[in-house]
């Protein structure tokens, strides 16, 4: 029996699991719009029940992975990422991302630009900022004009490299455009951490001249 359609995809992604997800999915809905149902259940279980989501996805991976051509491989393991690290399993979540990075190798701009969001943002997270840094700016690169929000959390991303490097006033003027765009995409709460981050960037020569090693922090992933 298919689950009551109110019921969030969080709840969806519980009900249905098994390693053979993808694959029911795509023969009721075709695997473009199955592969968008999952990883909105994936998005939006890591929220409140990361390591349920974790194991769903570490499911799907072992046995979908090696049927999906390589742009679907790193997208996929571009969502285990997220997960490893809202499970707070930074080491593995930074090789995700690079295995990602490197099976969108040749993949469109957006979807390069999406791993190199949640990549440096790991980096940032545990310290690693000349390494954050160079990978956000690539996706910013990448990324162009396209995509507004993502946009906004590669800028976000680029503040919290230059905090953890001492150069606050890049920080400040970064965050400054996190803030601007995401508010010009009615995502108040976002704009309310760059506004947060602005300010301790700001403040943080006055009060010691130096940042500390847990610097501003945006926090944000990827889609």
């Amino acid at each position: 029996m298919s689950p009551d359609p109110r019921l969030s995809l969080a709840r969806r992604l519980e009900l249905e699991s098994g390693p053979d997800l993808l694959d029911r999915w795509a023969a009721e809905h075709g695997f473009d719009e199955a592969w968008l149902v999952f990883r909105e259940g994936v998005l939006t279980g890591l929220r409140s029940e990361p390591a349920q989501v974790l194991e769903i996805v570490e499911r799907v991976r072992a046995a979908s992975g090696a049927g999906l051509d390589s742009d679907h491989r790193g997208r996929l393991e571009r969502l285990f990422a997220h997960a490893l690290k809202a499970c707070g399993r930074m080491k593995e979540a930074d090789a995700a991302y690079a295995r990602s990075w490197k099976l969108l190798d040749s993949s469109t701009p957006i979807e390069r630009a999406r791993t190199a969001t949640g990549w440096s943002d790991t980096l940032a997270l545990v310290g690693r900022a000349a390494e954050a840094l160079e990978i956000a700016e690539r996706g910013r690169q990448l990324l162009g004009r396209r995509d507004p929000v993502l946009r906004a959390r590669i800028d976000g991303n680029l503040g919290t490299a230059y905090y953890l490097m001492g150069r606050l006033e890049d920080a400040a003027k970064e965050y400054r455009s996190a803030r601007r765009r995401f508010l010009r995409a009615a995502h108040p709460i976002d704009a309310a951490v760059c506004a947060w981050n602005l300010g301790s960037a700001s403040a943080l020569p006055i009060r010691s001249g130096c940042p500390g090693a847990r610097g501003g922090r945006l926090g944000h992933g990827s889609r």
